[in-house]
């Protein structure tokens, strides 16, 4: 730190950010649905990749490289759909379950 290394500056931010992320993180996940958690976590993935390929692609100049504003609207639509394929499966598993009593 004495060095330059790191700037206290940008550190507390982050640090506070950590710590109150990793409080309220810990308070969703105990009472989040397993289920959503996984499909939360699988839209997050597909979009990672998505832009991971487009960038590797847009690096070799084989494509050109996408604007955030649609790397944006991609983003909302893997979620959007994630959502609905989340709520499907679950009034699948409701109507099992209702069949079931």
């Amino acid at each position: 730190m004495l060095a330059g290394g790191i700037i206290p500056l940008f550190v507390l931010p982050w640090l506070s950010g950590k710590v109150a992320g990793g409080y309220l993180g810990a308070l969703v996940f105990v009472k989040a649905k397993v289920k959503v958690i996984r499909f939360i976590l699988s839209g997050i993935m597909i979009y990672t990749s998505f832009q991971l390929i487009t960038d590797g692609l847009a690096k070799f100049y084989f494509i050109p490289k996408i604007p955030g504003r649609v790397s944006l609207s991609i983003f909302l639509i893997i979620m959007v759909f994630d959502a609905i394929l989340l709520f499907i499966a679950q009034r699948k598993e409701e109507i099992k379950g209702a069949g079931r009593k």
